[in-house]
């Protein structure tokens, strides 16, 4: 009785030992793979890298703030949320004008939603709704959208809800730490 017992013990140490060099060797990659996508949704949101200086205004685990200037002229905030899709969460980092009133672009880090249904919210189409949107409401979905709302897509609620969530985190975040316009 007591060989199996010792046997499963080697085995989830040795499990354990490998998960976790896996993990220490593959870190640098994972975290140089994060930077990349970062880098290219700062680029898309705010131009070409030519001299832009980025500041860091707040970061804990649910949001980074930003700070976007080129030649010390302020191009705007960039704010980097999730929020809960059907699958996992939707990774988003959105942007705003230099005075924090409006939403001036959106672009999705990452998300597990399903392909050919929900990764629709990483399309221009989808993206576009939110530009020219007020800090000051809550953006929701509607069949029929309004100013503050974005249209509703049949079948993936969920995924349209959990980048809403994302957007709206964003805003609450900015208005938080860094103010109203």
């Amino acid at each position: 009785m007591t060989r199996p017992i010792a046997v499963l013990t080697i085995v989830a140490v040795v499990s354990g030992a490998v998960l976790g060099i896996t993990d220490q060797v593959l870190e640098p990659y994972i975290e140089a793979q994060r930077l990349e996508v970062f880098d290219a949704a700062i680029e898309e949101l705010f131009g070409p890298p030519e001299r832009k200086d980025v500041e860091f205004v707040h970061e804990d685990d649910d949001v980074t703030i930003l700070r976007v200037a080129r030649d010390g002229e302020l191009l705007g905030y960039a704010v980097e949320a999730a929020g809960s899709g059907y699958n996992a969460p939707i990774e988003v980092m959105v942007s705003f004008s230099p005075d924090r009133s409006e939403i001036t672009g959106m672009v999705v880090l990452g998300h597990d939603e399903t392909p050919g249904i929900g990764d629709f919210i990483e399309k221009e189409d989808f993206r576009k709704q939110f530009v020219g949107m007020p800090v000051s409401v809550t953006i929701q979905d509607s069949d029929d959208p309004g100013e503050s709302e974005v249209e509703a897509v049949s079948g993936a609620t969920a995924t349209v809800r959990g980048a809403l969530r994302a957007v709206n985190r964003a805003m609450d975040a900015l208005v938080e730490h860094v103010g109203e316009a």
